[in-house]
């Protein structure tokens, strides 16, 4: 992912809280603009518990493979129907 692209989502009004996927198949949520610190090649996102931070993430923007806006603190998921269903 471009720092640009990062950006958008970042500075987007009103911002929306999202998920980023990495190249590790882990899952990070950005709840607030100010919990992620962008740079050209890397980011830091810090995770919060509350009104205390719980861990700081390093990520290199190019294992950013999927980005994914949550509603209702959950990220928005395809499901399958099943094929009894009509």
């Amino acid at each position: 992912m471009s720092p640009q692209d990062m950006l958008e989502w970042i500075k987007a009004s009103p911002f929306v809280p999202f998920e980023v996927e990495l190249t590790t198949g882990e899952r990070l949520q950005v709840r607030h603009p100010e919990h992620l610190l962008l740079g050209k090649t890397a980011c830091f996102l810090f995770a919060y518990d509350g009104d205390f931070y719980e861990d700081v993430h390093h990520i290199g923007l190019l294992h950013i493979v999927k980005v994914t806006r949550l509603r209702n603190g959950r990220a928005k998921r395809r499901t399958r129907k099943s094929k009894d269903s009509s």
